[in-house]
């Protein structure tokens, strides 16, 4: 059998590649898009779909992911956003390839284009600067040192910051943005003080849009927002809720996770 790196192989043989590293072909979006994703490594979650949702992009925009992972944020506002341009990178060269499959099987590879690469290392005639109407990120939540690493390196990498930190991340960003462009930015609520600290030495009119869990719950993600060179102060919205007290996903969460609307933040 083909190994998945090798892009040739039928989409009936993702479903058991023999290299350890068996792979699931799943529907996000109320069936709109299909991801490859590993059975047993970062699969996805809410998270990066509440992400795209939220970028405030337009046709002929051009959008940069950082940390594409399997490819399900940039695939996501690729559906949202007829005929924009999205380049997404990733550091992980299984998740990089599945990435790129997926682009394929959802016939988007006039759009959207995935770059194995490094934020760290990464050269500027593979994403240059200043190129981007947006760039979008949801970076490891941990700092490296304050959580018990995974068994999974596949998981521990996209949880747990290594060589490249948060700061590192937001630098990245923002030199890949025009001038005026926003970045957007998913993130646990308890660091917020630390992303909006980096955020204010490059850009204003920053949005913090908080995601709670529940009505009355704890809040602990949070989407942040900002738009590079702009002077405007910080912004705190009421955010949104995202399951009932059932435990079911609210009407707006639906329509955000299933319908694929936009996330007006």
């Amino acid at each position: 059998m083909n190994n998945v790196g090798d892009l040739k192989i039928k989409r009936k043989d993702y479903i058991a590649i023999e290299n350890e590293f068996s792979v699931t072909e799943d529907k996000i979006l109320g069936g709109k898009i299909t991801i490859l994703q590993p059975k047993k490594g970062y699969r996805v979650a809410v998270d990066p779909i509440l992400m795209a949702a939220s970028v405030p992009a337009k046709k002929g925009d051009k959008i940069l992911e950082i940390g594409a992972g399997s490819g399900a944020a940039t695939l996501c506002l690729a559906i949202r956003v007829p005929k924009a341009q999205l380049v997404g990178i990733e550091l992980q060269s299984e998740l990089f390839d599945l990435a790129k499959a997926a682009v394929a099987i959802n016939r988007l590879d006039g759009r959207v284009k995935m770059v194995n690469t490094d934020l760290l290392d990464c050269p500027n005639d593979k994403v240059k600067d200043g190129e981007f109407d947006h760039v979008m990120a949801n970076p490891p939540y941990l700092k490296k040192g304050t959580a018990i690493a995974s068994p999974n390196p596949q998981i521990e990498r996209a949880h747990i910051e290594s060589k490249a930190i948060l700061s590192d991340w937001i630098s990245f960003a923002i030199r890949k943005l025009r001038k005026g462009g926003t970045i957007t930015l998913i993130h646990r609520y308890d660091r917020k003080d630390e992303i909006v600290s980096e955020l204010s030495k490059f850009t204003g009119d920053l949005t913090l849009f908080p995601l709670l869990p529940k009505k009355g719950a704890s809040l602990k993600r949070i989407i942040i927002q900002a738009v590079k060179g702009a002077e405007g102060a910080i912004r705190i919205s009421s955010g949104l809720i995202l399951h009932e007290q059932s435990g079911n996903f609210t009407k707006e969460a639906i329509s955000i996770l299933k319908d694929g609307k936009e996330l007006v933040i």
